[in-house]
């Protein structure tokens, strides 16, 4: 991971780290199976080719209901990474796609002497809500119970996506 890291800030990579591993690092009791990476569209080339440098590109999954065009997986030592731009779901009443932009980042955490940026847990909350990911979903209510929603403005924000009704009634409930 460190690796990456260096190589996506010496190389100006606009990205940010969320998923289980952005969990367990916002204090959540959850062991990451692997590292999920959202960048920019514009910088995911960039970005492979300096991950195929450290890591062994993974032969294209099925993708179900995911609708993300630049998805990639790579092993790294022990270590599974996805790299992923313009992440996309489709669900019962149409197709969600992600905004990933500068709101997006909401914090860094320093780890072996490298600044890791790190997704919300709003946003993250709303896509697992869609992946039916109930064991996330659980976790970040129950640390939005014990500490409060700290970035309000991007559960709003995914108001305004095309989300699932049942999705939207969660967030509206949430807010109140």
């Amino acid at each position: 991971m460190n690796t990456l890291i260096e190589l996506f800030t010496n190389h100006d990579i606009f990205y940010a780290v969320g998923g289980s591993w952005m969990l367990k690092h916002m204090g959540l009791e959850i062991t990451p199976h692997d590292i999920d990476i959202f960048m920019h569209e514009n910088d995911i080339q960039k970005a492979v080719n300096l991950c195929l440098e450290v890591a062994l590109l993974q032969p294209p999954i099925a993708s179900g209901p995911f609708l993300t065009p630049y998805f990639y997986r790579f092993h790294m030592k022990d270590t599974r990474v996805d790299l992923m731009a313009n992440f996309g779901f489709a669900h019962e009443e149409g197709h969600y796609h992600a905004i990933f932009d500068e709101l997006s980042i909401v914090k860094h955490i320093e780890k072996d002497g490298l600044s890791i940026p790190l997704m919300s847990l709003e946003e993250w909350f709303v896509m697992y809500e869609m992946m039916k990911r109930e064991k996330q979903v659980k976790l970040i209510e129950t640390y939005w119970s014990k500490y409060g929603i700290e970035f309000p403005h991007l559960l709003k924000r995914q108001l305004q996506l095309n989300i699932p009704i049942h999705v939207k009634t969660k967030i509206e409930e949430l807010m109140k």
